[in-house]
């Protein structure tokens, strides 16, 4: 019977998804493969909204929506807006032209993943019901529930 205990207790932890240190930025083999990547960003999301992460994977999703929780590129850079025809930038799609003086005071980088959901955060926090995301509101509002 103690083999069975032994043999459960170690299935479990093997279920745990891993933690990622604060400042730990992703690697070659992250930027390459999405899967990974997604992986990764939504374990981050998860981490740092730990009362709210339902809500904030429903945004990300929504604002990434054609490549769900792609974050930068293959070369590191950060995933600009698909058409090119906004600042937006990140998973969340911050407004970098929009917010830029308000992060460069904040001495943010916005290609370091902690840096920029603390940016989010700050956005979450000051924006009356995640009104930063209103134009998705259609799209996320209805995935919380799926998170």
């Amino acid at each position: 019977m103690p083999n069975i205990i032994l043999i459960l207790i170690l299935s479990l932890g093997a279920l745990t998804a891993p933690t990622i240190a604060r400042g730990s930025e992703p690697t070659t083999d992250i930027l390459a493969d999405e899967a990974a990547q997604r992986e990764f960003i939504r374990q981050k999301i998860i981490e740092r909204f730990p009362d709210d992460y339902p809500v904030m994977l429903a945004i990300a999703y929504c604002e990434s929506r054609s490549r769900p929780y792609v974050h930068w590129e293959a070369d590191g850079s950060l995933r600009p807006h698909e058409t090119g025809a906004s600042s937006a930038a990140g998973t969340f799609q911050v407004l970098l032209e929009l917010h830029g003086p308000e992060i460069r005071e904040l001495g943010l980088d916005m290609n370091n993943i902690d840096d920029y959901l603390d940016f989010v955060d700050h956005l979450r926090r000051r924006g009356a019901n995640y009104s930063d995301w209103n134009e998705s509101r259609d799209c996320w509002q209805p995935r919380i529930a799926l998170n």
